[in-house]
């Protein structure tokens, strides 16, 4: 009968997780940077993990979703494969660190990194289950992990330690 009109869930996450990457990477890409593998490198990190945490989100009202008819991933998808495509989501981001240590890029931050994958998972893990808690401010350490990587991050942005 030809394609509905309607797509199959909205793509409310990719929106947000393009509109936030392109942000976070634009801003430093305006100071300096002119190594392109370097920005899409970040972009790809950046844009993963924001979609993620939207979709995170989106699993803790399934039901009323479903009862307005908004159609998001999880509405689409169901708990357990919205968790399946998160895994397999995040586990990209371990082919990304191994690949930036093999390169040696981002040396500096591998170990925020790499605690930025293993709290991914357990973000993932955490919050699709059918018993998780739904409260607003338990959905904060969510987004926690960013908070902890800047932090990190800043003494060596402002060149301290220098490696």
């Amino acid at each position: 009968r030809g394609i509905p009109a309607e797509p199959l869930f909205r793509s409310k996450n990719i929106a947000i997780a393009g509109t936030m990457t392109m942000a976070a990477v634009l801003l430093p890409l305006m100071v300096q940077s002119n190594i392109a593998f370097i920005v899409l490198m970040v972009t790809y990190y950046i844009f993963l993990n924001i979609f993620i945490e939207s979709v995170l989100h989106d699993v803790r009202d399934i039901e009323g979703d479903r009862k307005a008819g908004v159609r998001t991933v999880p509405t689409f998808l169901g708990r357990n494969k919205t968790r399946n495509l998160l895994l397999l989501l995040n586990s990209t981001l371990v082919v990304w660190v191994a690949f930036s240590l093999f390169r040696a890029i981002f040396y500096p931050y591998i170990f925020v990194l790499i605690l930025g994958v293993l709290y991914g998972y357990w973000s993932i893990l955490r919050f699709t289950r059918a018993s998780a808690k739904t409260s607003r401010p338990f959905y904060s350490f969510v987004t926690f992990k960013w908070m902890v990587m800047a932090l990190y991050a800043v003494p060596f942005a402002l060149g301290w330690p220098s490696l």
